[in-house]
């Protein structure tokens, strides 16, 4: 447990080393005036969720961004929890949220593990774009490989709903998803 602790305080308090990746990879590619919320809260009953990221842009939007660890797959249903009917429920309470505040929100799955600085940079530029097109909208990166086996999981299962998602015109290996 004490290992788990002094890791935890080297990544800055972070969960994952993933996720220090991630938001170091984000702080360097930030332009100026940026600033970072991370663990920003979602409000929800007495346990409120939280969106790992958020960023307001000098530019006067903000967007979220979860980084989406390990922890969420497996090879065949694509997640590994005990409870998905949960995370499914936590993670569409969240999109709900940003959608209605007008926040893009941006999934980022572990296989950007190794290529932090290409997630942020197409988070960077799709939240302008979005911005500049009074847009906001749910963007699943690398949807094929991960998202969609989450979907064909919430086929299978009464009660989940389904992802419904088009193919980003601009990054097929992106799906995004609006209101």
């Amino acid at each position: 447990m004490r290992r788990r602790a002094r890791a935890a305080r080297r990544r800055g308090g972070r969960d994952s080393l993933f996720e220090h990746r991630m938001v170091l990879a984000l702080q360097r590619r930030l332009p100026r005036g940026s600033r970072l919320d991370e663990q920003f809260r979602v409000p929800h009953g007495a346990h409120p969720y939280r969106i790992d990221a958020v960023v307001e842009h000098p530019a006067g939007f903000r967007f979220g961004i979860e980084w989406d660890g390990p922890g969420h797959y497996d090879a065949f249903t694509g997640l590994r929890l005990r409870e998905p009917a949960e995370q499914f429920a936590r993670d569409s309470f969240v999109e709900a949220y940003c959608l209605r505040e007008g926040l893009s929100l941006f999934r980022v799955p572990y296989s950007y593990a190794r290529k932090p600085a290409k997630a942020v940079a197409y988070c960077l530029a799709a939240a302008i774009r979005d911005f500049r097109a009074g847009a906001c909208k749910i963007h699943y990166l690398d949807y094929m490989r991960t998202y969609v086996k989450i979907n064909i999981y919430a086929r299978l299962t009464p009660g989940v709903a389904s992802i419904l998602t088009q193919q980003d015109e601009t990054f097929p290996q992106v799906n995004t998803r609006a209101l």
